[in-house]
């Protein structure tokens, strides 16, 4: 997979190099972390990049607990948060290695994972439930906070302080949210596929930005 970058002066596209499928990526101050993925001959890995913006420099993390692809994680609180099972774990510049933050008090498989304030939204793969977690308590507190209306191939993203979770069902593409502050569930569209003017299929594009970065 290729990284390529645009000056939005000239509108020419530059190659930075080439990643691995399947990874993740979380953009903390001017590095953007590179995590896991599938390599050559579809092995899993436990790697973790860093790419300086700024510098144009990679240089390697510690690796992870374990080889992993399309890891939970996410950059919260000046640190990097990613999810080992039931395991959080946290990286913090300058050490750049993993901490063990503690484990969750129910057994659930992250899939995307969204930094709010002092709280980490997840959601729970193949499945609509949406969580509430405070890393920075001993205990680590998670809450249940409901669940999205469709259990289906979902994608999920975080704007301003809006939830946003597309989903696709029989042909069916839909758009719902959570708005954190008022923690009302809502349904804001939902469409057949041929309604679109172009085709849309939600396992071939996140459906959202997941990472951006404004330099």
């Amino acid at each position: 997979m290729r990284l390529d970058h645009e000056t939005l002066w000239s509108h020419k596209w530059e190659h930075e190099t080439c990643l691995p499928r399947h990874h993740s990526v979380v953009v903390l101050n001017n590095e953007i972390f590179v995590i896991g993925g599938v390599g050559r001959y579809r092995v899993m890995l436990e790697t973790v990049d860093r790419y300086n913006i700024q510098t144009k420099l990679w240089d390697k993390c510690s690796n992870l607990p374990s080889s992993g692809y399309l890891i939970a994680c996410c950059s919260h609180q000046g640190s990097i948060y990613m999810f080992d099972g039931n395991r959080v774990l946290y990286m913090k510049p300058p050490l750049y290695t993993w901490i063990l933050v503690g484990t969750l008090s129910v057994s659930v498989k992250v899939d995307v994972a969204l930094s709010y304030k002092q709280n980490i939204f997840f959601t729970e793969s193949g499945k609509s439930n949406l969580y509430k977690l405070n890393v920075l308590e001993e205990d680590l507190p998670l809450e249940d906070l409901g669940h999205f209306q469709i259990q289906s191939l979902t994608k999920t993203c975080l704007v301003n302080n809006i939830i946003y979770h597309w989903s696709e069902d029989d042909d069916i593409i839909s758009l719902e949210s959570y708005d954190i502050d008022r923690r009302e569930f809502t349904l804001r569209w939902s469409k057949h596929r041929d309604e679109f003017t172009e085709k849309i299929h939600l396992n071939r594009t996140a459906g959202s930005f997941t990472m951006l970065h404004y330099d």
